[in-house]
């Protein structure tokens, strides 16, 4: 009205000079020479709000923009263009509302406004939320505690800021883990529990025979360490028992054992730990193997209660690529991925003990309309989450961690206990590099990670285990691989094919004079059980040139009561008249044994005595590895 007033004095006629107006006025509608409507009907500003969002389709108004100055700016975007389109003066909450009471899709609840609130909800507000943060006793004060996700966030991982990273070299520092109110909540692990992690160094500050990290809790202490010279490797050294009968922890284990004979794997590849604790022992396990077992020496039958647990390593340069904690049961109840600073993962409510004060859906729902202004119940806003973004809301986790056991369970039954399941690594020697087929099997390859592809050309084995094998009257086996290294000479690789092994060579000389190219040699036929091998001797060229070290191979052996044979790449090269009183053994193993860590596997078959396949594996699914059919697997030595 007062604008109203001050225009319709400044235009009465008996004013006979010119005068300023001290301040802008707003001309209505009706006033302005490009005359717009005096309303604006629910059909008009869903149009204009659709044009809105073709024109800006990466700014989405919203309600709250209290504490972020982005959001103020694109609801002042919003508001300008909507008042340009309808010949309004009016601010974007009002906007809003309208748009609500027209029974509009809200411009602030769409799906990912509606998955930002409920990460907010997760990081602020949910008592059910899993805290981390790192900690230090030797930086300025400020920088001795960092709970700030955007600072210790990024690429995935929990680590410390570069700046502190680059300035720093070796002290304890802390990754501490804890409920929302760890005095109050604890996790619930009287029973027993297992906590999991995946962690790795990301630079070399480390002596020869530093520690690497230590695990504390209310019941466990156990240390990883390296050495660099003397048996080189990675070692687990230490376990500790705490206990509320124990003035101070009791030593379970005071030896060391080897995890990984390469002292520097902590900065190839991602490792993992678990550690499972009953109310009897103790197990710990290195990258999915069991490592050690020790029996508790506690005569309680519960376990200390914990809210909090520490994984300390001795430099700033560790980092975690995730982190879970498992019930007794060994359900997933708590799973941190470190992939977004802006919300937390959620325990489990079966998990906290005592429950906080509350239902979660209840803290939920208040919270939703309390940032919202509006008054749905908890079912009206699934609905709303549910018709959105198709997908339920799931604020206590009881559905995330309930599909995340499943498909836990269905993995585990077909990597663990598949009937005919068979198990893959590669190795060095003794030294395991990976055993994790969903690690191992990539782009329909079987073939090491990058981060442990090294220049070594020492014999890196591709090795299958599996249950005792009907080979008895005969079988064949096929590998198809590439060495991926052309400078390689002499010996390239043997085959593993147990009652025969070949050694395959190039010699860019020639052998005794002969032409260069591959050759296979040192072929030994293995008879039964512990029985002496018997050594052919000679040598054979089956190929010129030197092509095959960056080429396709597929080389297959078969074996029968009366003969053995060779094949490269469907041509046979080498055939022996075996004795067929000579038993043949049952096998448990086969394996194919290059030189350097390059190798790539296309696929590996295996046949019965009646060349029935029995086994085909293409590396296409590391979840879900081929199995070998029942009717060739023998559980009895026969």
């Amino acid at each position: 009205q007062s604008d109203l007033d001050e225009l319709e004095s400044r235009c009465n006629q008996s004013a006979s000079e010119c005068r300023f107006l001290s301040r802008p006025i707003m001309l209505p509608p009706v006033f302005q020479c490009n005359e717009g409507n005096l309303c604006a009907t629910c059909e008009m500003v869903a149009d204009a709000y659709n044009d809105f969002k073709n024109h800006y389709p990466q700014y989405t108004p919203a309600v709250d923009e209290s504490g972020d100055e982005q959001q103020g700016k694109i609801n002042q975007l919003f508001s300008h263009y909507m008042n340009q389109q309808l010949g309004l003066s009016r601010q974007t909450i009002e906007y809003l509302a309208f748009m609500d009471s027209c029974g509009l899709s809200e411009a602030d609840l769409n799906c990912k406004n509606l998955n930002q609130l409920q990460k907010q909800y997760n990081r602020d507000v949910n008592p059910y939320r899993f805290e981390s943060f790192l900690q230090s006793n030797h930086l300025n004060l400020d920088q001795n505690v960092i709970r700030d996700w955007n600072t210790i966030i990024s690429d995935g991982m929990l680590r410390w800021p570069q700046e502190i990273r680059d300035t720093t070299t070796r002290d304890w520092v802390y990754f501490q883990h804890t409920t929302r109110n760890s005095a109050g909540n604890k996790f619930c692990i009287q029973n027993g529990y297992s906590i999991e992690w995946s962690f790795r160094s990301l630079k070399n500050v480390l002596k020869e025979n530093d520690d690497v990290f230590y695990f504390q809790d209310n019941n466990v202490h156990f240390t990883v360490s390296k050495r660099g010279i003397v048996n080189p490797g990675i070692y687990l050294r230490e376990i500790k028992e705490s206990a509320a009968e124990f003035p101070s922890p009791v030593v379970l284990f005071s030896g060391s054992i080897l995890l990984n004979s390469d002292p520097e794997i902590i900065y190839k590849k991602w490792s993992t730990i678990k550690l499972s604790v009953t109310p009897a022992d103790i197990a710990i396990y290195f990258d999915g193997q069991l490592v050690k077992t020790v029996a508790k020496t506690s005569t309680s039958d519960t376990l200390s209660p914990e809210g909090l647990f520490t994984l300390a390593f001795f430099d700033y340069q560790g980092a975690l690529d995730w982190i879970k904690m498992y019930d007794a049961d060994g359900n997933v109840t708590v799973h941190e991925d470190y992939n977004d600073p802006s919300t937390r993962a959620v325990i489990h409510p079966s998990f906290l003990c005592p429950q906080p004060g509350g239902d979660c859906k209840d803290l939920f729902t208040n919270f939703f309309n309390q940032k919202q202004g509006t008054s749905y119940s908890y079912e009206e806003i699934e609905s709303l989450y549910l018709t959105t973004c198709g997908e339920r809301l799931d604020v206590c986790g009881s559905l995330q961690y309930k599909k995340e056991n499943l498909i836990d369970a269905v993995d585990g039954y077909y990597l663990n206990s598949v009937p005919g399941l068979v198990k893959h690594k590669i190795q060095s020697e003794a030294t395991v590099l990976s055993n994790n087929p969903v690690e191992l099997f990539r782009d329909g390859l079987l073939q090491l990670p990058e981060s442990l592809q090294g220049p070594g050309q020492w014999y890196y084995g591709y090795q299958i285990d599996f249950k005792r094998l009907c080979t008895q009257n005969g079988f064949a086996i096929e590998h198809r691989f590439k060495l991926g290294n052309p400078e390689l000479s002499g010996n390239l690789f043997y085959t593993g094919h147990r009652a025969v092994e070949a050694t395959f060579s190039y010699y860019p000389e020639g052998l005794e004079e002969n032409l260069p190219g591959l050759y296979v040699e040192k072929i030994a036929l293995y008879t039964y059980d512990n029985a002496p091998k018997f050594d052919v001797p000679g040598s054979w060229l089956i190929k010129e040139g030197d092509d095959f070290r960056n080429m396709w191979l597929a080389v297959k052996t078969v074996v029968r009561p009366n003969k053995v044979e060779i094949h490269l790449n469907n041509q046979k090269i080498w055939e022996y008249d075996r004795d067929p009183a000579i038993p043949i053994n049952q096998y448990q193993n086969f394996g194919l044994y290059p030189r350097g860590t390059k190798s790539k596997y296309d696929y590996i078959k295996i046949w019965d005595s009646n060349d029935n396949l029995v086994y085909y594996e293409d590396f296409n699914n590391g979840h879900r590895p081929a199995v070998i059919k029942s009717d060739f697997i023998c559980v009895t030595q026969q």
